[in-house]
């Protein structure tokens, strides 16, 4: 019998909050270089080592990502938030929960052995993808430009687009697809295999860093001011859109998100 994975799951938190902790799922303060939240217990921070954690007013769960890239060894790394995770487990018809409870546990799959058992099926696992349906027009779905066009300022999203058109002109066509694509997965909510993972946030990085200096989010209010966040799941999309085109034998799938209530 094989060596189960080691499996390092950081579940985002950036003010106090309910908390559940096994040998996958690890709780990290967002942010903790800027915060002024007081958390009960021990928990880590994005504050150590290498880390951006001074960036989290525009990055937001960016900083953990980039922590546990700079400063954490595994065989697979995940990025989950703190009322929003992952099931682990495929018949579940309540996606909701509200609190980290035996039963609830049990429900989902949260043990480390049945996520260890689950992650080393696949390369990579994601949040399901959404349609993206317009509140107002509910028979009319938007494309992913138009959405973010809906919600925030198309010229971000278009200047995220010129770099990789420059940057990495061989992912621009599949990134150019999934933009006028009509679902996507949200949250930054993924889990990946050591061998994806690194090449991924060297890629997503270098991108952020750049699109943080043509960015003028001078006068956006603090909502928009997280641009680089709100760029950085699309980004995540674009990326999967030319891997899962690039690599015919990728182990890829999609769990669906479950919600805390507290």
């Amino acid at each position: 019998m094989s060596e189960q994975p080691n499996v390092k799951i950081y579940v985002c938190h950036h003010k106090n909050s309910p908390r559940y902790q096994n040998e996958c799922l690890i709780p990290i303060w967002a942010g903790k270089a800027i915060s002024n939240e007081v958390m009960d217990g021990e928990i880590i921070g994005d504050d150590t080592l290498d880390n951006i954690s001074a960036k989290n007013k525009t990055y937001c769960e960016m900083t953990v990502l980039y922590w546990m890239w700079k400063n954490v060894e595994a065989d697979y790394y995940g990025l989950f938030h703190y009322r929003r995770l992952l099931n682990f487990n495929r018949a579940v018809t309540d996606f909701h929960f509200a609190q980290f409870d035996e039963e609830t546990i049990n429900k989902f799959g949260w043990h480390s052995e049945r996520i260890k058992e689950v992650c080393e099926q696949y390369d990579i696992i994601s949040s399901g993808l959404i349609n993206l349906f317009r509140i107002d027009y509910p028979e009319y779905l938007f494309t992913n430009y138009e959405q973010y066009s809906h919600s925030h300022n198309s010229k971000d999203i278009d200047i995220a687009m010129s770099i990789i058109k420059e940057k990495y002109p061989e992912m621009y066509p599949a990134s150019l697809r999934w933009l006028h694509s009509k679902n996507a997965f949200y949250c930054n909510m993924l889990i990946m295999k050591k061998e994806y993972f690194h090449p991924y946030c060297a890629w997503l990085f270098d991108v952020l860093f750049e699109l943080e200096k043509r960015l003028d989010i001078s006068h956006y209010d603090d909502y928009q001011k997280r641009a680089v966040a709100f760029l950085s799941e699309r980004l995540a999309n674009c990326y999967m859109a030319y891997l899962q085109e690039k690599e015919s034998n990728l182990r890829y799938t999609q769990r669906d998100v479950v919600y805390g209530t507290f």
